[in-house]
């Protein structure tokens, strides 16, 4: 009779210790069959595999000249770029760039790196190859980052890595540098002809113009027209008076009679005469008080009333003796005639005169002006000449800075130093044989005991006579051990 099959629930819930033994016992032959294929499967591949070495090389990431922004036009003052997490990024990027590992490859050969790769197989395969087995990582808390690749060949690996280290220096200089020094030195040059026109049109100008110094020009002028200014002024003061002299006596004339007796043959003969120089004098004083006083004034009024009483006795004495006066042209008259004769041609010249210097005064003032105009355009024309000399300095100090970052990009000073250099690997790091076999003996002892379950699983029945008791509630009176 064959006994119940035991179902796997059945089997899991009277599972213990006693039965797992029982059960190693009895499929001891399965496990260690499995266990010893797969152990000695793992063994023998951990020392079959091609030994993969790796080489590591550390890289210094300093912020210096590549990451200041220097603008081609504007502003002297350059901008500093400062941002350690994106510039480290950037070399991380550069590093593990597709174009940089090609130029490896093709400096070390991808034969000598890849040599199990069909000879017909093309270098992008062997980029994304190389991209696989290269590591670029961050150091934390630094600007040092670590590049790591692995070869079967230690001498490849170093000599691949050390190369795109030297690589990775020429494509940071590529890439951070900008190329702009042709550019710079011909703006400079533009800049240089357009200093040197300004330059000739200011000197142009006062060669035109016969400027040479508009300040000290300007002070000469303005103490010119100060000076004429005065001139006219007491020109016109000048007028002035002459005009009222003028005036005076041509009011005394016409108060002097033009004749007067020549001769008497009276007794009283030298009386008249005497009255006649003394009314002459008096005559005299007045004009001279005339250019000093007005007509108001005390002393004109008391000279002028000397004068009155002085005619007065002179008439009547004349009166007295008229047949026996001979009478002619008076000489105070004359004399009168001839000093506003004087005066008038005295009074024409400084007329002339005050039209001379007005008009002297007016060519001065309309100089000033001409001389304020070209001023003005003179200082238009030098502020061309002080922009263009900024712009030129300008670009004269960019242009020099350009030419030497160029010639720092030419004998390769960039901002990355090698900490450590690539070398030879001694040890390989795969395959870790201690490992690969510790792992064959776990998955080998785990696979026999689950195909060992399986195996007891597919069969059926009951192991020992207690799970059959279990099952069936029943207690075992006997049991039969059937040997084959």
């Amino acid at each position: 009779m064959t006994p119940p099959k035991a179902s796997l629930s059945t089997l899991e819930k009277s599972l213990n210790l006693r039965d797992i033994l029982t059960l190693g016992f009895k499929h001891k032959s399965v496990i260690l069959a499995v266990f010893l294929v797969t152990a000695t499967t793992a063994t023998v591949a951990s020392f079959l595999l091609p030994p993969t070495f790796e080489a590591t090389s550390t890289l210094l990431i300093k912020l210096g000249r590549e990451h200041i922004y220097r603008p081609e036009v504007g502003t002297m003052t350059p901008t500093f770029i400062v941002d350690r997490e994106a510039t480290i990024n950037s070399e991380i990027r550069i590093a593990r760039s597709p174009d940089l590992i090609r130029q490896t490859l093709e400096i070390v050969s991808v034969k000598q790196v890849y040599p199990s790769m069909a000879e017909d197989a093309s270098i992008d395969e062997a980029v994304l190859k190389a991209q696989d087995t290269l590591s670029v990582k961050l150091d934390k808390n630094s600007n040092v980052i670590e590049l790591t690749f692995q070869n079967q060949n230690p001498e490849v690996a170093a000599k691949f890595l050390n190369t795109l280290v030297d690589l990775l220096k020429v494509k940071h200089l590529q890439t951070f540098s900008d190329p702009n020094a042709a550019f710079l030195k011909k703006q400079l040059e533009d800049y240089k002809r357009k200093l040197e026109h300004s330059n000739a049109m200011v000197e142009q100008y006062k060669r035109e113009h016969g400027l040479s110094s508009l300040p000290d020009e300007r002070r000469l002028l303005l103490e010119h027209v100060k000076e004429m200014d005065a001139a006219l002024k007491s020109a016109q003061r000048d007028l002035q008076a002459q005009r009222q002299s003028l005036n005076a006596l041509e009011q005394q004339r016409d108060k002097t009679p033009d004749s007067i007796s020549l001769s008497s043959i009276s007794e009283d003969h030298h009386l008249l005469d005497g009255t006649r120089n003394t009314l002459l004098d008096l005559r005299r004083k007045e004009q001279e008080l005339l250019t000093k006083y007005k007509d108001s004034s005390r002393f004109v009024a008391e000279i002028r009333q000397q004068i009155a009483l002085t005619e007065a006795f002179l008439e009547e004495q004349e009166g007295q003796v008229s047949d026996r006066v001979t009478k002619g042209k008076n000489p105070v008259y004359q004399q009168m005639e001839m000093e506003i004769y004087q005066a008038t041609a005295n009074l024409r010249g400084l007329i002339s005169k005050r039209q001379e210097l007005h008009a002297q005064l007016e060519q001065l003032r309309k100089k000033l002006t001409l001389l304020d105009s070209h001023e003005r355009t003179l200082s238009a024309l030098e502020l061309q000449v002080s922009t263009d000399r900024n712009n030129y300095e300008m670009y004269s100090a960019k242009a020099e800075e350009a030419g030497i970052s160029e010639e720092m990009d030419r004998l390769k000073m960039a901002n990355i130093s090698v900490i450590q250099s690539a070398m030879v690997p001694v040890k390989p790091v795969k395959p870790n044989k201690p490992l690969i076999t510790l792992a064959g003996l776990i998955i080998g002892l785990l696979t026999g005991i689950g195909l060992s379950l399986t195996r007891e699983y597919l069969e059926g029945g009951y192991t020992r006579p207690e799970q059959l008791g279990r099952d069936l509630s029943l207690p075992i009176l006997a049991t039969v051990v059937l040997k084959r």
